[in-house]
Order: C-alpha cells, then sequence, then structure tokens
C-alpha cells in the first residue's frame, strides 16, 4: 500500500508542476524538493522525469477514453444527452492541460506529444463517428451530412489550432487574435461545427 501511494504522490504532484511551469521547466531536483523526498525514492519507481511524463499523457488517454466509451455505451442515455456530455468530458479532459503545459510539451518533447494527438484523433474517428451515426438515426443530425467529413473537419481544426509549427507560417497579427486558451480554442471549433457561420436569420437565403 505505502508503494502504491509513494507513486500516486509522485505522479500527482510531477503532473501539477508541468501542467503550472511546463514540462522542461521543472527538473528533478524541483520535484524531490516538492515531495520533500529523495532522488532514490523516485528512481524506485520512475527512472526519469521522461518516464514520469511518459506515464502522465497515457493516464489522460486511458481516462478520456474510459469516460467516453462508458457514456456511448449507456442505453437509457438519448442523443442529446450523451452529445452534451461527450462534450462536456472532451472539454474537461482538454482544459485540464494548460497553455503552458501544450506549447512547452510540442517544444521539448514531440514524440510524447504526437503520441497524445494520434490517441486524441483515432478516439474521435471511432466515438464520434458512432455518436453521428447515431444522431443521424434518431433524427438529431441531417441524413445529408457526410459523418466523416464532420469528423475529418473538426479534427484538422483542432490539430491546427493547437500546432506551433503550423502558426508560425501565418503573419503575427493574425495568430495574436486567436483563442489563448487550449479550452477556448475547443469552444470556438465546437461552436462553428455545431452551429455554423451564418446568422439565424440569414440562414434561409443560403440553405435550401
Amino acid at each position: 500500500m505505502k508503494t502504491t501511494l509513494t507513486k500516486q504522490r509522485i505522479f500527482a504532484t510531477t503532473k501539477e508542476l508541468f501542467f503550472t511551469y511546463g514540462y522542461s521547466k521543472v527538473t528533478m531536483d524541483e520535484i524531490t524538493h516538492k515531495l520533500g523526498i529523495s532522488k532514490k525514492t523516485i528512481y524506485q519507481y520512475y527512472t526519469s522525469k521522461r518516464v514520469i511524463l511518459s506515464d502522465i499523457v497515457k493516464n489522460m488517454q486511458t481516462k478520456m477514453s474510459e469516460d467516453i466509451e462508458n457514456l456511448l455505451q449507456n442505453p437509457q442515455i438519448d442523443f442529446k444527452e450523451k452529445l452534451r456530455q461527450y462534450l462536456s468530458i472532451i472539454t474537461f479532459h482538454i482544459s485540464s492541460i494548460s497553455a503552458r503545459f501544450a506549447s512547452d510539451l510540442q517544444l521539448h518533447a514531440p514524440d510524447i506529444w504526437r503520441e497524445w494527438q494520434n490517441h486524441k484523433t483515432q478516439a474521435a474517428k471511432v466515438h464520434f463517428v458512432q455518436l453521428l451515426r447515431e444522431g443521424t438515426e434518431s433524427g438529431y443530425v441531417k441524413k445529408d451530412i457526410n459523418i466523416y467529413v464532420t469528423v475529418i473537419t473538426f479534427l484538422a481544426a483542432i490539430d491546427q489550432l493547437f500546432d506551433l509549427e503550423y502558426q508560425k507560417s501565418h503573419p503575427d497579427d493574425f495568430i495574436q487574435n486567436l483563442p489563448r486558451l487550449p479550452l477556448d480554442k475547443f469552444n470556438s471549433v465546437i461552436k462553428i461545427i455545431y452551429e455554423g457561420i451564418l446568422a439565424d436569420e440569414t440562414k434561409p437565403e443560403f440553405i435550401q
């Protein structure tokens, strides 16, 4: 039991430090100081700072997938409520990642960042398609909407908004007007995907 609790403390404390200051800014000395334990004790559970980071990202992946799968497999929840809860789950997991941590990860641990991005992409392809199919069958989603185009559009928008290298290809004054926080970026995409860009009073002029 003590072993489990010690590892949980190392995990939770390091995660807090990474999210607050960024992965590259936190040293093993700072982690041990925060925990009040020796490096020798940490190395009994994690061989390096990078291994802790990998464990944190894998834990994020697992929790998000479990939350979504539990929701989608619940037959007692209708599509409208599933969609609301699905977006809440995604929002919760994205908002837990600070902008500083996300940016730092892309620069200093790009392979782990890609692992996180790939997981989100694969999960969305499975879960989002499943949810949109259910919406089509229940009449909430238009039958003439290509759900695969919808999912790819959603994923592409999210990926580009979080890709620092891609953003550098645009003028500074353009990038400065993008949402700063990961949560705000995600919500902006969701608003466009589900509400569109046309004002309600003008939609009849464009949509036949």
